[in-house]
C-alpha cells in the first residue's frame, strides 16, 4: 500500500513521471577517496542543480572480467523543491528525504 502511495500523483506521480535522472556536469577530488559530483537532478518536472559528495571505494574485476569502480554517495534533498507536496508541514513526512546511493562504473 505504502509504494502504491508513493508512485501516485500525492508523492512522485510514476505514471506520468516514471524516471527520476541525474546527470553529472563534472567531478573534482576533495580529499583522500572523497569527491565532489556536480550535477542536474530531475524529479518529475523540476530539475536542480545540485552537488554531493562521492566516496570511491575501489577497483575490482567483475564476474565477465571487466573492470569495476565502486562509489557511495549520501545527501538530503528537500522534497518540496521537487513538487512533491503532500503534508507541506513536515508533520507525518519529513521535507528532507535522505537519499543513500551504492552505484558502480563498469570500463567499457
Amino acid at each position: 500500500m505504502r509504494d502504491k502511495h508513493l508512485k501516485s500523483a500525492d508523492f512522485f506521480d510514476a505514471e506520468k513521471f516514471p524516471r527520476m535522472t541525474f546527470e553529472s556536469g563534472s567531478i573534482t577530488k576533495d580529499k583522500n577517496n572523497t569527491y565532489l559530483l556536480k550535477g542536474k537532478l530531475t524529479i518529475k518536472d523540476v530539475t536542480k542543480e545540485i552537488s554531493v559528495p562521492v566516496t570511491f571505494g575501489g577497483v575490482t574485476k567483475n564476474q565477465q572480467g571487466r573492470e569495476v569502480m565502486g562509489f557511495q554517495t549520501s545527501f538530503k534533498v528537500n522534497r518540496l523543491d521537487y513538487n512533491i507536496k503532500y503534508d507541506p508541514t513536515g508533520a507525518g513526512v519529513a521535507k528532507d528525504v535522505d537519499v543513500n546511493l551504492y552505484f558502480e562504473l563498469i570500463k567499457q
